[in-house]
């Protein structure tokens, strides 16, 4: 075995032809020597001389074809920048397509980088307005007769009278769906069969007046009404709603007469003028309808009993 010195590398003297890329559009290329030393490898060897580098241009150099740039725009409209039209030969790399990557998005030209922030989870959406709770009527007190019970007719110049009178309030709740003007008060009545023959005996009808269908079976409930069947108790509105001061009305807490949707109910009646020969048994019936809802019966009825 054996060393040997390594040669040190000699330098070169040699000089280099250069060309220099025109100033601006139009210009000329222009040739430059350029002369300067680099290392050989080795005596006798091959010597590389230094090359001066140059910032990349799109700019073309002038030739027969080319006389001058084909616009204005000194090289950065598309078409000047990528006049062939291929994918990645512009200055920009082209994109065809994206995908998402662990660390963000790429293209198919390469290049990608952390992923910028999420997008923002789209708003909740706004929850339904609750519906409207359904419209009913309620009772705050009654329906209630004063008396009530079993009456004694009370006799005056050969006649009998049963004064009484019944009353009634309806809760307002609106934001339950409870109004006042849901609810009614009405009143009915039956007679027995010996009421009905001794009315046919007394006054020529099977009912106690005129004001009710001709026939009707006895110790069946009826509506009240008048002789002329266009009023009965508590109807708010329709043919038979008629107030009667005192004796059929639907009133406000002040007092104020308010058919349509007082809360407050104040009925009266008076059979009278019965023959005090006749005798009988009449049934009197008050009871609450919630009228928001198909007429349904709310609370409990209260009832007078009355024999002739």
């Amino acid at each position: 075995m054996y060393a040997r010195e390594r040669a040190k590398p000699l330098p070169s003297g040699h000089a280099s032809r250069v060309l220099v890329p025109p100033a601006g559009p139009g210009g000329s290329w222009q040739a430059r020597s350029s002369t300067g030393t680099c290392p050989s490898a080795a005596a006798g060897g091959f010597d590389f001389a230094r090359t001066a580098i140059f910032p990349p241009t799109t700019e073309q150099p002038a030739g027969p074809d080319r006389s001058g740039p084909r616009c204005s725009c000194g090289g950065k409209c598309p078409e000047c920048a990528n006049p062939t039209g291929e994918l990645g030969t512009g200055p920009e790399p082209m994109t065809a397509a994206r995908g998402r990557t662990a660390e963000g998005v790429t293209t198919v030209n390469g290049g990608g980088g952390p992923a910028g922030p999420a997008a923002p989870a789209p708003a909740p959406a706004e929850p339904a307005a609750p519906a409207a709770p359904a419209r009913s009527a309620r009772l705050r007190s009654g329906p209630r007769y004063t008396p009530h019970g079993h009456l004694t007719p009370t006799i005056a110049g050969g006649f009998m009278n049963v004064p009484f009178v019944f009353d009634a309030e309806f809760d307002r709740d609106p934001a339950n769906g409870v109004f006042p003007w849901c609810g009614e008060i009405h009143q009915d009545i039956k007679w027995d069969a010996t009421a009905r023959t001794n009315g046919n005996t007394q006054w020529g009808l099977t009912t106690p007046h005129g004001g009710f269908p001709a026939g009707h079976p006895a110790n069946n409930w009826i509506e009240d009404r008048d002789g002329t069947d266009t009023f009965r108790y508590g109807h708010r509105r329709g043919p038979f709603a008629t107030p009667v001061a005192g004796g059929n009305e639907y009133t406000n807490r002040d007092g104020t007469v308010n058919m349509a949707s007082g809360p407050i109910y104040h009925g009266r009646d008076n059979p009278s003028g019965v023959p005090v020969a006749f005798t009988g048994r009449w049934s009197f019936m008050v009871l609450a309808f919630d009228m928001c809802n198909r007429g349904t019966q709310i609370g409990s009825a209260d009832f007078i009993i009355i024999d002739w």
